[in-house]
C-alpha cells in the first residue's frame, strides 16, 4: 500500500506542476500581448490601399456572417 500513496503523490504533484507552469505561460503571453497592443498599436485602415481593404473587410463579413472583427492587416512580403 505504501507504494500505491507514493505513486498517487508523485501523481497529485506532477499534474499540480503542469497546471503551475501551463497557466505562468498564459498569463505572460496575455501580459506580452496588452504590453504590445498598448505601447505597439498598428493602423488598421491606411489612404493607399482602400479597394484593398474593402475587400478583405467584406470577405471577413461575408465568411464570419457578420460576427467576424478585424483588428488588423499587415502585407506579408
Amino acid at each position: 500500500m505504501n507504494e500505491l500513496g507514493l505513486v498517487l503523490q508523485v501523481l497529485i504533484i506532477g499534474m499540480v506542476m503542469v497546471f503551475a507552469i501551463l497557466s505562468l505561460v498564459v498569463l505572460t503571453g496575455q501580459m506580452l500581448i496588452r504590453l504590445t497592443n498598448r505601447f505597439a498599436p498598428t493602423p488598421l485602415i491606411s489612404k493607399e490601399n482602400d479597394a484593398e481593404i474593402a475587400a478583405v473587410i467584406a470577405a471577413v463579413d461575408v465568411i464570419t456572417d457578420g460576427k467576424g472583427q478585424i483588428e488588423s492587416i499587415n502585407k506579408i512580403n
